[in-house]
């Protein structure tokens, strides 16, 4: 039994018009996919970038002036005979770090999913009309993890007075995920959480005491 060959002049004139208009809808829709995506690309990592950035310092923010007593009793500095000594229990650092991060990562979390509006204009290609015409929404999926150090410096506070500033320094990787296209964003950001002013010049070097964590 033989198979009829097809032949598109067999088709009637209406399914030859839709067969046309289905043709160039297929086009029009890969034109603008493909003249959209480089301007969804960067737009949507500058916001996430942004929200990123905006989400880890404001959970920082919260940390800390939740845990106000935490902070402060991270370590502690006193000076006897011009010599200056900072303590600390290493357990505590890590287990403060370790809630930080955590909280950070769940504000993150909370982030994941966002969207992003790219005015038809930019489908042109142009300057002049990048701006112009309706949104288009996009849905852009992110997440990210963060890293968390703590380290201290010592300032001068006036004569024979040392400022002794507990520094918190939080670092961010961030990726965006579009379609089957992914980007990747890093920052960094730092945070005074305890000062403390002791008697003495700041010193060149100062003694650091490690306290083992009572049992």
């Amino acid at each position: 039994r033989r198979m009829r060959r097809f032949n598109i002049r067999t088709l009637p004139r209406g399914a030859f018009r839709a067969l046309c208009a289905f043709t160039l809808a297929v086009c029009l829709v890969l034109v603008v996919d493909a003249r959209l995506r480089p301007a969804v690309r960067n737009i949507a990592m500058t916001r996430a970038k942004s929200l990123a950035v905006r989400t880890v310092g404001e959970s920082i923010e919260k940390f800390i002036s939740e845990n106000p007593e935490e902070c402060s009793a991270l370590m502690s500095v006193g000076s006897n005979d011009g010599k200056i000594a900072v303590s600390y229990t290493a357990a505590s650092v890590n287990l403060f770090k370790s809630r930080l991060v955590r909280a950070v990562d769940e504000a993150l979390e909370e982030n994941a999913k966002f969207i992003v509006k790219i005015p038809l204009g930019a489908v042109t290609g142009s300057e002049v009309f990048a701006g112009m015409g309706p949104e288009i929404p996009v849905t852009v999926r992110m997440t990210g993890g963060a890293e968390a150090q703590i380290t201290d410096e010592f300032t001068s506070a006036g004569i024979n007075q040392t400022r002794h500033r507990v520094m918190l320094k939080v670092e961010c990787s961030v990726y965006v995920f579009l379609g089957g296209n992914e980007g990747a964003a890093n920052f960094s950001d730092e945070y005074c959480i305890a000062e403390n002013i002791v008697v003495g010049t700041v010193p060149q070097t100062a003694v650091t005491i490690d306290i083992p964590q009572r049992q």
